[in-house]
């Protein structure tokens, strides 16, 4: 059985950082954000100091995601594009 992957772009207006990621469509955004807080980190060489306060909306249209529902409960699809405050 293959794993239900989504293509998702993120941006973290803050570190004016945008990239593409596969996620699976089970994970919640609870579930994302250690996983691209440790990826952030990386990528600022540890300048990147999460407050564990974290949201995610959708830019077309500014909804927040719950935080404990699935992506693809959510409808997240291929080529949505998250922010991250």
């Amino acid at each position: 059985m293959a794993m239900d992957k989504i293509l998702v772009t993120f941006e973290v207006p803050s570190l004016a950082l945008r990239f593409d990621a596969w996620v699976p469509g089970f994970m919640t955004p609870e579930q994302l954000r250690p996983l691209l807080f440790s990826l952030l980190k990386g990528l600022t060489n540890d300048a990147y100091a999460p407050s564990g306060e974290e949201v995610f909306c959708r830019k077309d249209d500014s909804r927040l995601l719950p935080l404990t529902v699935s992506l693809r409960d959510m409808q997240v699809e291929n080529g949505d594009h998250l922010l991250m405050f």
